[in-house]
């Protein structure tokens, strides 16, 4: 068990792509602030998920939330948890949010979350 670095990229005016790279059986993600100015998200974990779970959790908490932080929602309305690769919004405007992985044998899976600064017109 381990917490997973991020890694932020610009990847054009107002929008960002954050990686955890290479999460496995029990790694958390470092908590990322996705603050008000970030409007738009989605995720996409990628990888070998070895029967694991990866699940979205997000907080408003200031610094480091507590635990058992709430899953965030898909724009359905259901849980943010993957067991296969698929690209989903994420309903919920978080100040900071995070993945982990649970479950599962030795796979690795990479979270990819593409954030969009709202628009000031």
């Amino acid at each position: 068990m381990a917490t997973i670095n991020y890694t932020r990229t610009l990847v054009s005016q107002g929008a960002t792509l954050v990686v955890w790279a290479d999460l496995t059986n029990g790694d958390d993600g470092q908590w990322v602030q996705t603050g008000a100015g970030w409007s738009d998200r989605s995720v996409d974990p990628v990888g070998d998920f070895g029967g694991g779970t990866v699940t979205i959790q997000g907080s408003n908490e200031l610094g480091t939330p507590a635990a058992s932080p709430p899953t965030l929602s898909d724009a359905q309305g259901n849980p943010l948890t993957f067991t296969t690769r698929r690209l989903e919004t994420i309903l919920e405007t978080s100040m900071q949010l995070r993945p982990i992985l649970a479950g599962g044998a030795a796979g690795s899976v990479t979270v990819r979350l593409l954030i969009m600064a709202r628009s000031a017109g």
